[in-house]
């Protein structure tokens, strides 16, 4: 279950033990009978599932950071993912990016570049590449980690 490997998680790193760092993460369970996705989230961004249709789904929670406070609960969500669907995770660094104008991507303008670059098969490469020219140049001053799953 999601929320408990994040309790567990967020149990055995207490940031105070680690030089003050914590982490974030987005976790899921799929199964393939029911086609149901269980996830929790710990400070992460929300996840994408894009279906076939194009429809999209931000799949994300309110939990808090792992390693802050040693009581945070984490609560699992149920997502039914159609057949096709394309399910994307990601650091912040893919859209905490600045264009020339010093202007920061917001969430949406990510989702609809995800949303586009989706029904191709090269997805990840394109989200790449779109993002890069949004920003003007090809490097990026945050990590930029980004999975794609085919559902």
């Amino acid at each position: 279950i999601p929320s408990q490997v994040l309790a567990g998680r967020n149990r055995a790193f207490p940031m105070e033990e680690q030089d003050f760092k914590y982490f974030t993460i987005w976790y899921g369970v799929f199964n393939l009978k029911t086609r149901e996705l269980i996830h929790a989230s710990g400070g992460h961004p929300p996840a994408v599932a894009i279906a076939p249709d194009g429809s999209v789904t931000t799949l994300g929670s309110t939990g808090m950071i792992i390693g802050a406070l040693p009581s945070s609960t984490f609560t699992d969500i149920a997502t039914a993912l159609v057949p096709g669907s394309k399910l994307f995770v990601f650091s912040d660094g893919c859209y905490e990016v600045f264009n020339a104008d010093n202007v920061m991507m917001t969430f949406d303008d990510f989702f609809s570049i995800l949303a586009a670059a989706a029904p191709h098969s090269d997805a990840l490469d394109r989200t790449v590449a779109v993002v890069q020219n949004w920003q003007q140049r090809p490097d990026f001053d945050d990590d930029f980690s980004l999975l794609e799953f085919q559902m």
